[in-house]
């Protein structure tokens, strides 16, 4: 494992959070809006425990104006960070973030969203 960045803020009740996890020849950026902290810390390390399995279920707490929250926190993010970014949803049905992938640069390749 490598080193991980965490920005977050909070947007009406819910944690948007961005982890960016350094590994040498790329990063690899894991976006959550959850709830708690702690469920998306231990969404990201991917543990099995209960609130790690309710942060990755769908939930109606992402309206449009906290998708917008996201993309400044992210279009930030990617600005300040220099090098290849890598993401991979956890689910084929993710189209909100696909959409948002798309605009800021990244090209889907097996199975893999990929910045340069």
């Amino acid at each position: 494992m490598g080193k991980i960045t965490t920005h977050r803020i909070k947007h009406e009740g819910v944690w948007i959070a961005i982890y960016l996890e350094d590994h040498g020849f790329a990063s690899n950026l894991g976006l959550i809006i959850y709830k708690s902290k702690r469920a998306q810390n231990d969404w990201y390390k991917r543990r099995r425990n209960r609130r790690a399995r309710r942060a990755a279920a769908k939930h109606n707490a992402a309206d449009l104006r906290c998708w917008a929250a996201c993309a400044r926190l992210i279009s930030r993010v990617l600005d300040s960070h220099s090098g290849y970014v890598y993401a991979y949803p956890d689910f084929a049905d993710r189209k909100p973030l696909a959409k948002y992938l798309t605009r800021w640069g990244f090209k889907f390749s097996d199975g893999f969203w990929v910045r340069t």
